[in-house]
């Protein structure tokens, strides 16, 4: 009984990947190469916002993991 919710996840999970990989092949587009510079353009400059309040939540996950897993007692 333990078993059954990771095990529909897991289905869930493993479904949606075949039907992307499905779609992906049969659309068969072509394949858009951009340079750094312009990837670099696109990200920071249409969505520097969002780019940074993500970094910001990566740090407090990272900063949060580190005192969680800190050890307790003698320092």
């Amino acid at each position: 009984l333990i078993w059954v919710l990771p095990l529909i996840l897991t289905a869930v999970v493993l479904s949606s990947v075949v039907t992307a990989a499905t779609f992906r092949s049969l659309q068969g587009g072509t394949v858009v190469e951009i340079s750094v510079r312009e990837f670099a353009t696109a990200l920071f400059g249409r969505y520097g916002v969002a780019v940074e309040i993500i970094s910001m939540q990566l740090l407090f996950a990272v900063v949060g993991a580190l005192y969680l897993g800190r050890k307790r007692g003698k320092s």
